[in-house]
């Protein structure tokens, strides 16, 4: 677990709900979605499986601090805010740790 005692507590006392996105396989993110699909690329969506994308994903357990070893603390990174999706560029992984 993460962050202090305190912020622990906060967490295992608060009920957190499930979010409202659409579910999708990788298999499923093609030009006939983004063609048929009036809200794609609209709205967020959560990609369950990646199978399908092309891509490599990392290992599930990839952490924040395993990054920051990796390219260093202070290396400038492009953040996207999940609550207003808006590019951040250039944020130090030290923000984030």
């Amino acid at each position: 677990m993460f962050g202090s005692p305190r912020w622990q507590q906060m967490l295992q006392e608060k009920s957190i709900k499930g979010d409202p996105f659409k579910r999708m396989q990788g298999s499923d993110v093609d030009l006939t979605w983004v063609e048929e699909d009036e809200m794609a690329m609209r709205e967020p969506v959560v990609i369950e499986k990646p199978d399908g994308l092309g891509m490599k994903m990392p290992s599930s357990d990839l952490s924040v601090d395993d990054v920051a070893d990796l390219i260093g603390r202070d290396t400038p990174v492009e953040v996207i805010g999940m609550c207003y999706p808006a590019l951040f560029p250039k944020i130090f992984l030290r923000y984030f740790i």
